[in-house]
């Protein structure tokens, strides 16, 4: 007989399923009868039976590793060959497992920048390795300094990554750090304020001293995701500028607002981020405990999981970096999952629980994770 581990459940007497197959960004790591393998980690084993029971067939899988994406704030590019340190922070992954992420790769050269260095080592366009830059990230976060020197101008420089975890397994997934770079722009910005008025966002902001200014474009970043333009308001060039803008429809969950402040030549640069709330009044979730420890409970309120089959469910830091990210099947079936908060440092967090289905937000909520 061949035995396998999978998620088919084929009725008895049918076919039975080709290979193993497990859930997504899950990966057979061993299997053995006794103490011996078949030299093939796939999931499968053949087993003789004879007269006793056969004991001792093992499977092992795990979940593979997650790469974070982040926006950075916005750098004053510094011109010439001259780098910046990337934080090291603005780099993270997670293990969903029970394991720890080690290490992470730098997957390719990013765009936008004549050179990279990483640990002391240069690289350029031509000479960055096909297989990519491994260095030391314990818990995503790189031991060595990573500098980069951008080409010129205002341009949004993206460094992709994935993590490795202690088993030497790879995420599928590939993160980006995204860094935005500005050029000085003639004008002072003065404040810049973002409200909640019922359903929507209400942006407001003053300048100063406004000379050839083109225009303002409002960029919104839903959840964590990349930010992406909403509007554009054209600019005064006085001496003294009030602006005012309204998003009649953000996102569901927390949204991130900036400012692309642009010339009359095309240069521009970015304002700090202001972050909003809005929230589903018609969810049918309930999150505890709030205030957590090693562990926190989402549930569907009894009977109301009929227009969700399979949900996914993200934690972030208060920054907006995705910290862990989590597949919850079958809901109505299951109508609690746990998420797993020890590898978390103490402090607040956003839960985010999306439909798979039509990749809707359902709860938003801010809990805080104590010892």
């Amino acid at each position: 007989y061949d035995v396998l581990v999978s998620t088919a459940n084929p009725a008895v007497g049918a076919t039975a399923p080709a290979a193993s197959v497990l859930p997504t960004n899950w990966v057979n790591t061993g299997e053995g009868l006794t103490a011996a393998g078949d030299g093939v980690v796939d999931g499968r084993i053949t087993v003789v039976k004879g007269v006793n029971s056969v004991t001792g067939v093992n499977f092992g899988i795990e979940q593979r590793p997650t790469a974070n994406s982040f926006t950075t704030a916005t750098f004053t590019n510094p011109g010439g060959i001259n780098t910046i340190t990337v934080p090291a922070t603005s780099f993270s992954a997670s293990d969903p497992s029970t394991g720890t992420v080690t290490s992470i790769v730098f997957t390719s050269f990013p765009a936008n920048v004549t050179s990279m260095t990483v640990g002391g080592t240069q690289y350029t366009s031509t000479t960055f390795p096909v297989g990519g830059v491994t260095v030391a990230a314990p818990g995503g976060q790189p031991t060595q300094p990573v500098l980069i020197d951008p080409v010129d101008g205002g341009v949004v420089v993206n460094i992709p990554f994935q993590a490795i975890d202690n088993a030497t397994y790879r995420s599928t997934n590939t993160g980006i750090v995204s860094i935005p770079f500005g050029v000085p722009l003639p004008l002072d910005l003065i404040t810049f304020d973002a409200s909640k008025q019922g359903t929507i966002a209400v942006l407001n902001w003053k300048t100063a001293n406004e000379t050839k200014v083109s225009q303002f474009e409002v960029e919104r970043s839903v959840n964590g995701g990349e930010f992406a333009k909403v509007g554009t308001v054209a600019a005064s060039n006085t001496a003294k500028g009030n602006y005012s803008f309204t998003d009649r429809k953000p996102g569901i969950g927390f949204d991130l607002y900036r400012l692309k402040m642009v010339d009359m030549d095309g240069k521009f640069t970015y304002s700090e981020t202001r972050r909003l709330e809005f929230s589903d009044n018609k969810t049918d979730l309930v999150l505890f405990p709030n205030p957590a420890t090693d562990e926190l409970t989402v549930s569907f309120k009894s009977g109301n999981c009929s227009e969700v089959a399979n949900a996914h469910v993200t934690i972030f830091d208060v920054a907006g970096r995705m910290v862990i990210s989590k597949s919850w099947d079958d809901v109505c079936n299951n109508p609690s999952t746990i998420m797993n908060l020890r590898g978390l440092t103490d402090g607040a967090y956003y839960i985010n629980v999306r439909n798979s289905g039509d990749n809707s937000v359902i709860m938003s909520k801010k809990f805080v994770k104590t010892k």
